[in-house]
């Protein structure tokens, strides 16, 4: 019997090693645990503030408590709400909140997450329909306690303002961000991240993640990371302090900004009215402009419906010292925090947050090189059109790049999503370029302009050819004469920027109940922003075979920042053939070294095992093998030899570094690495 258990024992790990590899399926759930341990690495995080690659945050954790809900109640909740709808899931949120079935909790284990005081408020719809809508007198009430002749007549107080007055109150927020001093570097100062060289997060806060509904992190101290800390109160944003100098004051301004509009905490009204600039009359203001809202269960804490992220972009000149200027952007809250990807009324798509996919494009964008080739071949200013455009980040952070060099350069964005197209307004305004973004609501999978909702009918955009809409919009933003150029005139753009979604997400099935409503689940999850069709590349097919018709055929630049399935010269060959166009292109597609098996993949898309089988066989269906981030950038050439391809594109793998991926926001190696490969190309 001694020797029959030795042999077994040794003879049992060699039998679970084969029969893993015989059959992936039978062991996918240690397979999607391996499979996420490689994909979250070596990073670590700050346990408060869910910051990568940084030291512990030495702040107070909240004691454990046997009283607190579970998590599994947060899920349960996530769940109803994310397949059933908002209202079904609010008597969930509202009992998680209250103790004992009526009392609020009040303690210093409170769930102080603006994630999950959206979630328990009826009126949270109409509150999302009002971001970035800017409005006169206060909001009628929108869901919560009142009658109807109350919200009627609060309803008849306030009215929708014109854009003259839209961009004054927009840039009274302007002002107040600037003298709180939110911008990048005040920010990182206070997390102690360092700012003096390039490898320490240069573009914005990517290192912090929102806070979800139920999680047991704390607003930080009202006065954390500076030197001007108050010792006169507990200054916790969370309570009450003073405040003495004006040192103090933008300090605890920008505390609080940032505590609301990046971390995802609610803050105490009198605690805003304290410190934050402008006391409550910036309060009223972010109410005006739909960014923030009294708590509907307990109208003492303010509530952030969005983030404000701010960024730097490098201003071009015309010599070798390049500086930074800092930009804020409007998107609406993380999916950790919202739990869906559709918000308001109409359940719109929501505005997708800046993510490494939207800063790699900005920071990768080799504007430098294409403005030293293009020189002397463009009189006036550029004209740049931005698709997929979500928050208008592509187009404003070019538009701020070019401010000193092309001071007349305009932008066209569009998008599918009409929630989309009044966040870049916003942002367009708040930014100082309101009058050089223009905004077009199509769809680039059909190529037609889609109408507004509420426009009239019979409204001659309805439904037209984009690609005329689009030179026509593009020629008078330039001051050019329409009638004589819109259809046999040159292309009038000369850069086109796009991050299309890209997720190759299996799709419904008629019948909905075959799978137990899996399919519908993971639909819901991934919205506008994300789902790029059941191969990944709808998107991605319908912008290629559109921008030849609209760029500048001698100097014109493309960049398109994308998850890439299968990539190799295989996939450049495929995209050459989406190129619909006589006009002559070259272009690289820059993706990493290594990229990650489709069984990685998967479990980064998955929330559970059996999720994780559905996305491996979905993927294993339509033969995607592996998937990269990457980026793919084109130049038109007037005079290239007629012997050769219209377009040819080749692939180069970027180097996989200590820095991260291509997308990793401060892999300095890799930007690099891009610039110099296309600067040869």
């Amino acid at each position: 019997p001694t020797l029959i258990l030795t042999l077994l024992l040794l003879l049992l790990p060699r039998f679970l090693a084969s029969s893993s590899a015989e059959n992936p399926a039978r062991h996918s759930s240690s397979r999607r645990s391996e499979a996420a341990a490689a994909a979250a690495g070596a990073t670590t995080r700050w346990s408060c503030f869910g910051i990568n690659a940084l030291p512990p945050l030495a702040l107070a954790a909240p004691p454990s408590s046997t009283g607190r809900p579970t998590s599994s109640s947060y899920d349960h909740a996530r769940s109803v709400r994310l397949n059933h709808g908002h209202s079904a899931a609010v008597p969930l949120y509202r009992s998680l909140l209250l103790r004992e079935g009526s009392n609020p909790i009040n303690n210093d284990e409170e769930d102080l997450s603006a994630a999950t005081r959206i979630a328990a408020a009826i009126g949270s719809p109409s509150r999302h329909d009002a971001a970035c809508r800017p409005v006169v007198g206060p909001r009628p009430n929108d869901g919560g306690e009142g009658d109807d002749k109350e919200q009627e007549e609060q309803q008849q107080q306030h009215d929708d303002i014109n854009d003259d007055g839209a961009e004054k109150m927009i840039q009274k927020l302007r002002t107040v961000l600037q003298q709180s001093g939110y911008d990048r570097i005040n920010v990182a100062n206070l997390f102690g991240v360092a700012t003096e060289n390039m490898n320490s997060y240069p573009w914005g806060p990517t290192y912090l993640t929102p806070v979800g509904a139920g999680s047991d992190r704390q607003p930080p101290p009202l006065s954390f990371g500076t030197e001007y800390a108050d010792d006169s109160g507990d200054g916790g944003c969370g309570g009450e302090g003073e405040h003495g100098d004006a040192g103090t004051m933008i300090n605890t301004s920008l505390s609080c900004l940032v505590t609301m509009f990046l971390l995802g905490f609610i803050v105490k009204r009198s605690t805003l009215e304290q410190h934050l600039f402008g006391g409550n009359s910036t309060i009223n203001l972010l109410e005006s402009l739909g960014l923030a809202f009294p708590c509907e269960i307990d109208p003492s804490y303010i509530v952030p419906y969005v983030h404000l992220f701010p960024m730097d972009v490098p201003v071009l000149s015309n010599n070798e010292d390049d500086t930074m200027e800092s930009i804020v952007l409007v998107t609406d809250l993380h999916p950790a925090a919202l739990s869906r990807t559709t918000v308001g009324t109409n359940e719109d798509g929501a505005v997708m947050y800046i993510g490494p996919d939207s800063l790699a494009l900005v920071q990768h964008l080799p504007l430098k090189v294409e403005l030293k080739k293009s020189h002397n071949r463009i009189e006036g200013g550029r004209c740049i059109l931005d698709l997929c455009t979500g928050s208008g980040i592509q187009a404003i952070s070019t538009l701020a790049a070019l401010g000193r060099v092309d001071p007349n350069a305009c932008a066209v964005c569009v998008d599918v999503n009409e929630r989309a197209t009044r966040f870049v307004t916003f942002n367009a305004m708040l930014n100082g370029l309101g009058d050089r973004v223009q905004v077009i609501k199509g769809d680039l999978i059909t190529c037609r302009s889609l109408p507004m909702r509420g426009e009239d009918d019979c409204a001659t955009t309805q439904g037209e050819d984009l690609v005329g809409l689009l030179r026509r919009t593009a020629i008078l933003a330039q001051n050019q004469d329409v009638s004589s150029t819109a259809t046999t005139g040159p292309c009038p753009f000369d850069i086109i920027l796009a991050n299309p979604p890209f997720i190759p997400v299996p799709p419904r099935k008629a019948d909905a109940k075959a799978d137990g409503g899996m399919r519908r689940s993971i639909d819901l999850r991934y919205g506008l922003f994300s789902s790029g069709g059941a191969d990944g590349e709808v998107c991605l097919r319908g912008i290629l075979r559109m921008v030849p018709q609209l760029l500048r055929p001698s100097g014109g630049f493309v960049g398109i920042v994308s998850e890439f399935m299968n990539p190799s010269e295989d996939l450049c060959r495929k995209m050459e053939q989406w190129w619909s166009s006589e006009v002559c292109a070259r272009g690289v597609l820059f993706t990493n070294e290594h990229a990650l098996p489709a069984s990685i993949y998967a479990a980064r898309r998955a929330d559970n095992e059996d999720e994780y089988n559905l996305w491996n066989d979905h993927l294993n269906e339509i033969r995607i093998s592996s998937v990269s981030p990457g980026l793919l950038f084109l130049r038109t050439e007037a005079d290239c030899p007629t012997s050769c391809r219209e377009i040819h594109i080749h692939h180069s793998l970027v180097p996989k570094t200590e820095g991260g991926s291509i997308w990793t926001p401060h892999n300095t190696l890799s930007i690099h690495h891009t610039k110099e490969h296309w600067m040869r190309a």
